[in-house]
């Protein structure tokens, strides 16, 4: 014989199926909540401190400048240190065999011709004392034997010849002696070579640099 249940037992049992089915299904819902949030922590950048991104030395804008700057100052050193190096070699040997005929290159004129013959090709001087004459476009100027025993300008020869073209004032002293070796004497700001049955006298500045050129006997 089957015995019934009472009522109110079957009810109280009903109350407790539902609030533990409700708990599960409360659980359930949170678990991909806390899944969704691991998944977000993991997917952030690992550089995201600044730091790091500024610690990079090619990044900072000074810091390029800064090397531009300093290759553009050895550039300029390099030209700089390159003027005296670019001096055409062949200035000097000219010089030197010119000087030899008792000329200064570019002057055609040489040590012993007769001021007559330089006005007659040249004109009248345009400076100079009474023993020099001066053409400044000619970029030469020549002393004569005046004296006051020889005053006639038919009779006054040329005994040394001066020439300060501008190549000429691009050479320093220190070239003159590389490529012209050791000189016969040197007297103050003056050096002095001997060609053959000439002198070539090379005038300096405080800067070493050649300021005239002089041939004499």
């Amino acid at each position: 014989m089957v015995k019934k249940v009472p009522l109110f037992v079957s009810m109280v049992a009903s109350v407790c199926l539902l609030s533990a089915c409700s708990l599960l299904g409360s659980t359930d819902a949170k678990a991909p909540s806390a899944s969704n949030s691991s998944n977000s922590s993991s997917q952030q950048p690992s550089n995201s401190n600044p730091a790091n991104s500024g610690s990079n030395p090619s990044s900072d804008p000074s810091s390029t400048d800064s090397a531009q700057n300093s290759k553009q100052g050895d550039h300029k050193k390099d030209k700089d240190s390159n003027v005296d190096t670019n001096v055409d070699k062949t200035t000097l040997t000219n010089l030197y065999n010119e000087a030899k005929q008792g000329k200064v290159a570019g002057c055609e004129f040489p040590v012993g011709t007769k001021l007559q013959e330089i006005i007659d090709k040249w004109g009248e001087p345009n400076g100079g004392d009474p023993g020099t004459a001066v053409y400044t476009k000619k970029k030469c100027s020549f002393d004569t034997d005046f004296s006051d025993t020889n005053t006639e300008m038919s009779n006054l020869k040329v005994v040394a010849v001066h020439g300060n073209q501008a190549k000429f004032k691009k050479i320093k002293i220190d070239h003159v002696k590389k490529e012209l070796g050791k000189p016969m004497s040197q007297k103050g700001k003056v050096m002095i070579y001997q060609a053959e049955a000439f002198k070539l006298k090379f005038y300096y500045d405080s800067n070493n640099r050649v300021t005239n050129v002089v041939v004499s006997k």
